[in-house]
């Protein structure tokens, strides 16, 4: 979920009950210093970063996209990403304060439904993160049940500079090439060297090396050993994480050849985080290759629905159309991957 761009100047009107629906992504008015700034600019893009999965928000991947059509309407990108609300946001870094402000818009008729400001110290980016999740949530969603409340909180490391090192992570993890995963890996290990808990940076560990034998060409008998104690890692750190399950899952995938402990991984990340697009479309791949075509393609469905700007969801749907002898969704869906980011390698 990326905040940006709230409506200059549009009045504050509150909601009259929690709102129920997709959340979607806009544009983030940034003012200040950049470096500052950035990291939670990230951590408000993406679900990792302190949001709970309590329903259906477009994030993640979804960022990138939004960039490119930063100059589209809220009414466009509502329309685009599916999604009946856009929350827009700006943040300004005032030395060593962070102002920020942001807003729940209705796409249908560009309303704006509730706004929220912030004043805090730069120090507590992950707590802010956290406070605007919780409070947001209540807009979107009837309040959550106190055993919930704990799902806000516990993703996060509570070290500032751990924080912002994963954050960082996460933002060159998402590029998807041989350079920019190795200092995706740097940053995650700069974040597990100030806080060893910390759970979600083991995941983006073990995620960065499973993935650069496709990523980077490396050598799969040298990255196997190392994302597979990353893994391992996250697991010990939380085991109640979506990601740590997904990378688990990922593990089996890519080099144990266990597909089918590999789908159990996944359903399970998919049961603590119904909102785990990469868990989806690792488990479709898994089900199509092991025969279960149509099993499959729901589930791919499912990650191009949570992510619909996400190239590589659809890529990846794509090849599983392509598997089941489905060519024409085949076409449909890589022309899709190209059509969304035509510098993206795996939708050639």
């Amino acid at each position: 979920m990326e905040i940006g761009n709230w409506l200059q100047g549009s009045p504050y009107v509150p909601s009259s009950r929690p709102l129920k629906g997709t959340v979607a992504s806009a544009r983030l008015d940034r003012v200040g210093s950049l470096a500052a700034a950035a990291p939670l600019a990230l951590a408000s893009s993406d679900t990792s970063a302190g949001f709970p999965p309590v329903g259906p928000v477009s994030s993640r991947d979804s960022l990138h996209p939004i960039e490119r059509i930063a100059t589209k309407s809220l009414g466009e990108i509502g329309s685009q990403l599916r999604a009946p609300f856009i929350v827009e946001g700006s943040l300004r870094v005032d030395g060593p304060t962070l102002r920020i402000r942001y807003t729940l818009n209705r796409v249908a008729d560009q309303v704006q439904v509730w706004s929220k400001s912030y004043d805090r110290d730069i120090a507590s980016m992950a707590s802010v993160s956290r406070e605007m999740a919780a409070a947001l949530i209540q807009q979107i969603h009837p309040p959550l049940p106190p055993q919930k409340m704990h799902l806000v909180s516990p993703r996060q490391s509570s070290d500032a500079a751990a924080y912002e090192a994963y954050l960082r992570g996460r933002r060159f993890w998402y590029q998807l090439t041989a350079a920019t995963t190795r200092r995706a890996v740097d940053y995650y290990t700069r974040a597990t060297d100030i806080d060893p808990q910390y759970a979600l940076a083991w995941a983006g560990i073990a995620e960065a090396l499973a993935s650069a034998p496709i990523n980077g060409d490396a050598e799969p008998l040298v990255m196997w050993p190392r994302a597979r104690d990353a893994a391992q890692r996250a697991m010990e750190a939380n085991s109640q994480l979506s990601e740590s399950h997904t990378v688990a899952g990922q593990i089996c995938w890519f080099f144990d050849w266990d597909w089918l402990r590999a789908a159990d991984h996944h359903r399970q990340a998919i049961a603590l985080d119904p909102s785990n697009a990469w868990s989806h479309t690792m488990l479709g791949h898994i089900l199509s290759q092991l025969g279960r075509h149509d099993e499959g393609w729901r589930y791919m469905e499912q990650a191009c629905t949570l992510e619909p700007m996400s190239a590589l969801h659809h890529a990846m749907a794509s090849q599983v159309a392509f598997q089941a002898r489905d060519f024409q969704a085949a076409r449909q869906r890589a022309r899709r991957a190209i059509a969304i980011d035509p510098e993206f390698w795996s939708g050639t």
